[in-house]
């Protein structure tokens, strides 16, 4: 949980650096953007534990990195879809 927050101001750039309908993606958009995530992890972490508990730990860990990866490799797009 703590790796959210460190993350925090490298992915300030990746986000301003993002393209919305031609045009860079404003502090506002950026900002709902940081919303969006932080909510979403407290709304569905206590569900994807339950889901890590019922089909194992090693199943978990290998759907996050697999997960994570593809995240890693999108900031590299120019566009966010939205």
């Amino acid at each position: 949980r703590m790796a959210d927050w460190l993350q925090g101001p490298y992915f300030y750039e990746v986000y301003a650096s993002k393209m919305v309908g031609g045009k860079p993606a404003s502090l506002e958009l950026v900002s709902r953007l940081f919303l969006a995530g932080f909510g979403a992890t407290a709304l569905l972490g206590p569900t994807v534990g339950r889901l890590a508990d019922s089909f194992g730990r090693k199943k978990g860990t290998l759907a996050y990195a697999g997960l994570y990866a593809a995240a890693a490799l999108s900031t590299k797009s120019p566009a966010l879809a939205v």
